[in-house]
């Protein structure tokens, strides 16, 4: 009986972490894009999440060579105040471009490497900008502009892709303004931070003739270490992340 009550208790924080938490992550990672395993090829691909949805494109320039393009975006409600029943909904909107390489080193193994960059804008509610010796929690408009680097192994079969992708993004914030709305504090300044995330995901893509199957799952986490210190949230980043999605695969 107290291994199903811990269990149901690890159940539902996990699910906070999904629900409640997104309230104060100022990075959501974006699904995974990456190469076909064959030669020229285009691949077309839509993903949807809890509280996110993209859409992103790998062009095959031939057997090596290849090209990516992503957009991603986020929508997220937070009650602020549950006795009047008073709502914010909070967002954010990526859009990233890559280029890689990739080489087979066995029959059915890929290495790929690939790396780009991007931007983002967001509305977050979180603590991490405010410059003050208290913690505040703030609405705040936000853009940045992202670099990232992925290395990718890939286990290949004829009816399954198995891809392994590390990720290391930096993000750097260029502007962040309180939003003048309800929560508008004059007595608080902020100011950006560039920070360091570091993912893990698990693609499983199953090959079909007319379209595939995709089986997101990945974890993240700052890896800028002093950033703790200056947030009351255990998370900035969107801890934990899964999503399905559908992608084509065109020949060329």
């Amino acid at each position: 009986m107290r291994n199903k009550m811990k269990k149901n208790k690890i159940s539902i924080f996990i699910l906070m972490l999904f629900f409640a938490g997104s309230c104060t992550f100022i990075y959501y990672p974006t699904y995974p894009v990456v190469a076909d395993p064959n030669g020229k090829s285009l691949n077309i691909s839509g993903a949807i999440g809890f509280t996110k949805a993209q859409i992103s494109s790998t062009y095959n320039l031939d057997s090596h060579i290849f090209v990516t393009g992503l957009l991603n975006g986020v929508l997220s409600t937070l009650n602020r105040d549950t006795a009047n029943a008073i709502k914010n909904t909070y967002n954010s909107f990526t859009q990233m471009i890559g280029i890689g390489y990739k080489n087979k080193i066995s029959p059915k193994m890929e290495f790929q490497i690939q790396g780009g960059l991007g931007n983002s804008k967001g509305y977050f509610r979180t603590d991490i900008f405010s410059i003050d010796n208290n913690v505040v929690l703030l609405d705040v408009d936000t853009r940045s502009f992202r670099t990232f680097i992925q290395p990718t192994f890939v286990i290949t079969s004829k009816y399954t892709n198995v891809y392994f992708v590390p990720k290391l993004t930096y993000e750097m914030f260029s502007n962040v303004e309180q939003r003048k709305n309800g929560n508008y504090n004059s007595n608080v300044k902020t100011e950006p931070y560039n920070i360091l995330f570091g993912e893990f995901f698990v693609l499983s893509r199953f090959i079909a003739k007319k379209i595939n199957i995709d089986l997101y799952g990945g974890i993240s986490s700052t890896l800028s270490g002093n950033l703790r210190e200056k947030s009351s949230e255990p998370f900035i980043v969107q801890p934990f992340t899964i999503g399905f999605g559908l992608s084509k695969t065109i020949g060329l």
